[in-house]
């Protein structure tokens, strides 16, 4: 086992994030609900300092979450706030990670939309 100096935040779809999905003429999964990708974030010293760091990153999370439906940005909510990322989503995270892989760690860059 590994420590990883970093915090997480996993988001699950909720609500308005399948209703907009179903918008545009995709159908969720039945166990989508279930799933859920989880984002790495730089370790901070305190619950202000993370908050404020998901603030940052919130609309970068928001559109890899709906790039994985469709690329065409003019679909997308105007305004991918923290805020908004709250309402579409359910967050949880973890402020400590431990990596119990036994296979090296794969990190390739992904571009999002911007």
């Amino acid at each position: 086992m590994k420590f990883i100096n970093r915090c997480m935040v996993c988001v699950k779809p909720l609500e308005p994030m399948v209703k907009w999905v179903n918008e545009q003429g995709e159908v969720c999964p039945e166990n989508w609900l279930l799933e859920g990708a989880a984002y790495l974030l730089d370790e901070q010293e305190d619950e202000e300092a993370l908050v404020a760091s998901l603030q940052k990153v919130a609309p970068q999370i928001f559109d890899n979450e709906l790039i994985s439906w469709t690329e065409d940005q003019k679909k997308w909510p105007a305004h991918r706030s923290y805020s908004l990322l709250r309402e579409w989503f359910d967050l949880h995270i973890s402020v400590v990670c431990f990596d119990l892989g036994t296979t090296a760690m794969l990190r390739a860059d992904m571009d999002t939309a911007k």
